[in-house]
């Protein structure tokens, strides 16, 4: 029998909200810009902004974990790595694969920068493992959207708003995701390929019901990766064919699938691309590759100029994050940047959290 939920607590009772909840009040009054920190670990992800640090990595640990429902809520200060092996100990995992990066990498820093990893089409994305998110908006107002369960009946649900939010939309104190079993066998596939050839392959083994949990392609190989029960993972995998890879070899690829695959070389720039799965390879200068989700993400490290790169990514309906040297996002059709600025609007009325950091489309 599952145990209920947890009583709610006040959070506005917890000296650290209330201290938080001050500063941020006073910024509104001063005219002064803040930026949730973390522990600082992902700065090479934004974009150059202006602003007071209101310091968040101390409000860290497990709230609540209740297996039997397969649900977490963790403060937004929580260590990655700590929540992970936390929920490992239990034989559970977050179904959107999160880059881990530095130790010190936070739960509030994942959500805010929206990033799943190659499990996201066959698994969940990050925004989907969001069950409810507590913070603080532009005004100190402590807000709760969502709950700890895996249904909202009614009205928008804002908590998955701070998916990709890069804390413009106020400071995330608390964050309840929903999880899921780990699995019984994994195991991975690897046949060497060109990447057209790779492209070519994936939409027959992504069309195949059954455990896939992963394709990609990366330094010369497709990697296929099955996820399940025995039989099935085996099945499927003697379906897709090619070589198995050893554990700790496959855990390594997966994990610079994760992390980011590519590094732009002396006069490179590195993009991170979201495109149709059978968008064609680009003719572009000196470009290196790396593939995922089956296609519909892609880096590219290339020569050529932005606009290049932009006009290719309008003639496929895909869009763009370049990462390197500095952060910028591809053009975003003119309702969508309405639609950001109406939301920040209403939970930032002062501006208290314009700090710029999130990617803009020009340097």
């Amino acid at each position: 029998m599952s145990a209920g939920p947890a009583p709610r607590r006040d959070l506005s009772l917890d000296p650290f909200v209330q201290d938080a909840a001050e500063r941020i009040r006073q910024a509104a009054a001063a005219g002064v810009v803040l930026i949730p920190r973390g522990n600082s670990t992902r700065d090479a992800a934004l974009r150059a902004h202006a602003g007071e640090a209101l310091a968040l990595g101390a409000y860290a640990g497990i709230v609540q974990h209740t297996p039997t429902e397969l649900v977490v809520t963790a403060r937004a200060g929580t260590p990655l790595r700590t929540l992970v092996a936390a929920l490992a100990a239990e034989g559970q995992r977050l179904p959107f694969e999160p880059p881990l990066g530095d130790p010190r990498a936070t739960l509030g820093g994942a959500v805010a920068l929206g990033t799943s990893g190659p499990a996201r089409p066959y698994r969940a994305a990050l925004r989907d493992a969001l069950l409810g998110v507590t913070l603080l908006d532009g005004t100190g107002t402590l807000c709760r959207f969502g709950g700890e369960v895996m249904k909202n009946v009614a009205g928008f649900d804002v908590s998955r708003l701070m998916a990709g939010s890069y804390g413009q939309l106020g400071a995330m104190l608390e964050i309840s995701l929903r999880l899921e079993p780990c699995p019984e066998v994994t195991q991975t596939q690897a046949l060497a390929c060109d990447l057209d050839d790779a492209l070519a392959r994936m939409p027959a083994l992504a069309a195949r019901p059954g455990a896939l949990t992963g394709l990609a392609w990366l330094d010369g190989q497709l990697l296929a990766r099955f996820e399940g029960g025995a039989v099935e993972v085996a099945l499927d995998a003697a379906a897709a064919g090619g070589e198995t890879l050893p554990p700790p070899v496959a855990d390594n690829l997966w994990s610079t699938l994760r992390e980011g695959p590519l590094a732009p070389l002396a006069g490179e720039h590195l993009w991170r691309l979201a495109l149709p799965v059978d968008a064609p390879v680009w003719a572009l200068p000196s470009a290196r590759w790396a593939v995922d989700w089956g296609g519909g993400r892609r880096w590219l490290s290339t020569t050529a100029p932005d606009a290049a790169v932009e006009q290719a990514l309008s003639a496929v309906g895909g869009h763009g994050l370049r990462v390197a040297p500095s952060v910028r996002r591809s053009p975003q059709p003119g309702a969508l940047r309405a639609l950001e600025a109406r939301v920040a609007g209403a939970m930032d009325p002062s501006g208290v959290f314009a700090h710029g950091a999130a990617p803009g489309e020009a340097d």
